[in-house]
């Protein structure tokens, strides 16, 4: 099994005001999705922790249509592995509405973190239960450098009010 697609109905807890489906659903539905798939490979979280490892999701790219999908539509999340390391996994997906068109689609970068060390945990053991699609990766995985310009990746102006300081004047919140 190269690819899993499971079905969602999705409730009122996945919309905003709108009615639309919210960002933070769709990670759900992709982890809950790729959980499911990795469970058919026998590498699921019940599975691995059998040898003391954990999976650990370290990074998750989406990017979403204007065309989103609505309360009580079902939605079909496929996911697959597109790239596997020796201390990464990425795993892409797609949400799709089920008359076809396409909600999001991104991808997450998972590890296996050892629960005794607490450290990274090769995959070496587990590759060859792992198959990958590479031919259908949305993009490359290399890892992303600052720019060392000086220049700043995003400025927010923000002024500080009273609720944002603390007894001593530091300020502890932003709203």
């Amino acid at each position: 099994m190269e690819s899993y697609t499971h079905r969602y109905s999705l409730t009122a807890a996945d919309m905003d005001t709108r009615y639309r489906m919210t960002p933070n659903a769709v990670l759900l539905y992709y982890q809950d999705c790729w959980a499911r798939y990795m469970s058919c490979l026998h590498l699921a979280a019940f599975d691995v922790i059998k040898q003391n490892r954990i999976w650990v999701i370290t990074e998750f790219n989406a990017w979403f249509e204007e065309q989103t999908a609505l309360w009580s539509d079902d939605i079909d999340v496929t996911v697959w592995n597109s790239e596997v390391g020796a201390l990464r996994l990425y795993a892409e997906f797609r949400v799709h509405r089920t008359d076809g068109v396409e909600v999001a689609h991104g991808y997450g970068c998972w590890t296996l973190l050892d629960t005794e060390a607490h450290r990274l945990a090769p995959m070496t053991p587990f590759l060859p239960q792992i198959p990958v699609l590479p031919e259908v990766t949305s993009e490359t995985h290399r890892k992303r450098r600052f720019p060392t310009d000086g220049t700043p990746l995003q400025q927010i102006e923000h002024r500080v009010n009273p609720i944002n300081l603390d007894f001593n004047g530091h300020v502890n919140n932003r709203t």
